[in-house]
């Protein structure tokens, strides 16, 4: 039995001075993810989200990791780990034909 593909979306409750400054990144610090796009959530709430390109297959534990970072000259230590999908996250996009997990996170 296979795992559904599943792509992972970031939406950040932030201000839109401040996402400049935020990327995403991994474990290792390969990736830096910061070409954050704007959307609006069905509750009307606006936020900012990063897509990460490369599906996943949704299994009971999600092999990498992603913190959100800050381009600071004051706090350079800024990273918080973002949260891993979960079954509850998982929504079916009709019109595309894939599944979303969207994860929201307040900064």
């Amino acid at each position: 039995m296979n795992s559904r593909d599943v792509f992972l979306r970031y939406n950040f409750l932030i201000d839109k001075s401040e996402i400049k400054s935020y990327y995403i990144t991994d474990d290792d610090e390969k990736i830096k993810l910061n070409n954050f796009k704007k959307r609006y959530l069905s509750s009307g709430k606006e936020v900012f989200y990063i897509l990460i390109e490369k599906p996943i297959k949704l299994i009971e534990f999600v092999q990498t990791r992603y913190f959100l970072k800050k381009d600071d000259k004051f706090f350079k230590s800024y990273s918080l780990p973002l949260a891993s999908p979960s079954a509850k996250n998982i929504t079916l996009d009709n019109n595309k034909n894939i599944f979303w997990a969207d994860l929201i996170v307040n900064v």
